[in-house]
């Protein structure tokens, strides 16, 4: 009993969805909290780095979005999903079997796109618009956009796996042409030799 309990807790904790699941909580539980403060928040949270500016975005990243908030609604959410599946499936055809690291990635992405998903399919109070409040603009003067936490969790966690998949990429090709020398030279080992045959027969 104790071996199986053991074991389950090795799979939940490797598999990452722990994290996902408070990456989730926290986007959830910030947003709620943000919205029933909106009147009362303090506008700078931390001089010249951060401000909490209350905002509602009924569109995607970057404020693009359609005209008609319903259509943004179906296609964000189905897009959202369908990305985030599509990385993980990706990621199991391609390496059969995934790392801690890359597990780490998907949840961070999978919390992400689910947290912006509940914003716009069950928060009615907000219009089914998300709800933003990180702006950064005190510490980057250019940076216009406000943004929550189950963006940054999409963000960090893409980051994170394009980095990984680019270092794969380069040591799985320094692999691939390491063992295509290997593969060289000994045919070039085996071709002098029996060429040496050869000329020894040549002689005779």
């Amino acid at each position: 009993m104790q071996k199986k309990t053991k074991s389950r807790l090795k799979w939940f904790f490797e598999s990452f969805i722990w994290l996902g699941v408070l990456m989730l909580i926290l986007d959830v539980v910030s947003k709620l909290i943000i919205y029933a403060c909106r009147a009362d928040l303090p506008h700078l949270l931390i001089p010249h780095v951060l401000n909490i500016e209350y905002s509602l975005n009924p569109n995607a990243a970057f404020s693009m979005g359609f005209d008609n908030p319903i259509v943004n609604r179906v296609m964000y959410t189905i897009v959202a999903l369908g990305v985030a599946a599509g990385i993980i499936v990706f990621l199991c055809l391609k390496y059969k079997k995934t790392t801690m690291y890359t597990r780490a990635c998907m949840m961070l992405i999978m919390a992400g796109a689910l947290g912006n998903m509940f914003d716009r399919t069950c928060y009615a109070f907000s219009d089914f618009c998300v709800i933003d409040w990180i702006d950064f603009s005190p510490l980057l003067p250019f940076w216009k956009y406000t943004f929550n936490w189950a963006d940054s969790c999409v963000v960090v966690g893409a980051i994170m796996l394009i980095v990984w998949l680019i270092i794969d990429e380069v040591k799985t090709s320094k692999a691939n042409k390491a063992i295509e020398k290997a593969e060289e030279n000994s045919d070039e080992k085996v071709l002098s030799a029996s060429e040496k045959e050869r000329i020894e027969e040549d002689k005779k």
